[in-house]
């Protein structure tokens, strides 16, 4: 439910930092996107919002620089292809990871535990595919689209877990059906109500 913050915050700072347009339909669209994900979420089992609070903020905190990423490479990097923004954010990931390779000593851990061969390779199959590919697309997306449009693909991210977790024989209630109709109608609104609006005038 916490990633439903990064369109709100792709949607603010793209106007108040970079003074794109922000219209009504995005606006609106966004709510609903949001409220649909607070039900989605709260209508699940076990839902609890006790516990160490800095956690919470850490995650909103993660939403909104993920908000200034969007609308700085849509507005500030759009010289750059994909794969140039996407090997530059790699690459300054990749000093800090090789510091830590060798201050704690991880190279000792493959001669130790014989398991951790295995563990390297799901760890190196999600970082090609789920991350690496996945950013690349996901700029492309950017510089084809808009900032708003992109960060709309974290209001999936419940609703693909709930479909996930229905396959390994979990129960969806009705509300949490509803609620998945609500985001992807908030996520039409957002992106498409000025051009729908336009062409239902027309008509």
């Amino acid at each position: 439910m916490l990633n439903s913050f990064t369109p709100i915050f792709t949607l603010i700072l793209g106007f108040v930092l970079f003074s794109n347009h922000m219209t009504k339909f995005q606006v609106v669209g966004t709510i609903i996107g949001t409220i649909g994900i607070y039900f989605l979420i709260s209508s699940g089992k076990n839902v609890s919002f006790k516990g160490d609070w800095s956690h919470i903020f850490a995650i909103i905190t993660a939403t909104f620089l993920y908000g200034l990423s969007l609308n700085t490479i849509k507005y500030k990097l759009q010289e750059f292809s994909a794969a140039e923004i996407t090997s530059l954010g790699f690459l300054l990931v990749f000093l800090p990871s090789l510091f830590g390779f060798f201050y704690f000593n991880t190279a000792s851990v493959f001669s130790e535990k014989s398991e951790a061969m295995n563990g390297f390779y799901a760890i190196a199959i999600l970082a090609i595919v789920g991350t690496a590919l996945a950013v690349f697309l996901f700029n492309g997306i950017i510089r084809v689209s808009s900032a708003l449009f992109a960060s709309g693909v974290t209001y999936f991210i419940p609703i693909v877990a709930v479909i996930i977790g229905f396959y390994y024989g979990e129960t969806i209630s009705n509300w949490q059906i509803s609620a998945m109709f609500i985001v992807l109608i908030g996520v039409v609104l957002a992106n498409y109500g000025a051009k729908l609006f336009a062409r239902s005038k027309k008509t």
